[in-house]
């Protein structure tokens, strides 16, 4: 009987080891991707309009330069993505070429909220306006199905 009792025990961890590592090996652990469409606003003049593809855990930078000269930089974001029970938590900063010195601040929003984040400073605010979606879900292709219907009405 207690060798019975053993042979189960054994034999149930040896399915939750396989069980963990088929979770493993199928990308069940790989970082939530996700989709962020923005908008950074100076004094209500639009800076920027980036959409950019992250994941979860992990920090996102994007840098605007000037084309004609490429050392300078006209806008760096920062984005770090954070799970947080059914929504998200996003800490950024931005800096402009007029304001280097990085505003940061935090958003806590939920799957396909937008939201906007004044961060301030002595020189003035800037503005952030944030959506954030998982690019697999139907939201996510419904936005793009919507960006392509637009971009057709303006070549018509």
């Amino acid at each position: 009987m207690k060798t019975r009792v053993i042979g189960v025990l054994a034999l149930a961890i040896a399915a939750a080891l396989v069980s963990a590592c088929s979770g493993i090996l199928s990308g069940h652990n790989q970082p939530e991707q996700l989709f962020f469409a923005m908008r950074i606003e100076d004094e209500g003049q639009i800076l920027a309009r980036p959409h950019l593809l992250g994941e979860a855990g992990h920090k996102l930078s994007m840098r605007l330069v000037d084309p004609d000269r490429p050392e300078l930089t006209r806008l760096k974001l920062e984005l770090l993505p954070e799970r947080t029970g059914d929504g998200y938590q996003v800490q950024l900063g931005v800096a402009t070429a007029s304001r280097p010195t990085p505003r940061i601040g935090k958003l806590s929003l939920l799957h396909g909220e937008e939201r906007k984040l004044v961060l301030g400073g002595a020189d003035g605010p800037l503005e952030v306006t944030l959506l954030v979606m998982r690019v697999d879900s139907p939201e996510f292709e419904a936005w793009k199905d919507l960006v392509r219907r637009e971009q057709i009405g303006k070549t018509s």
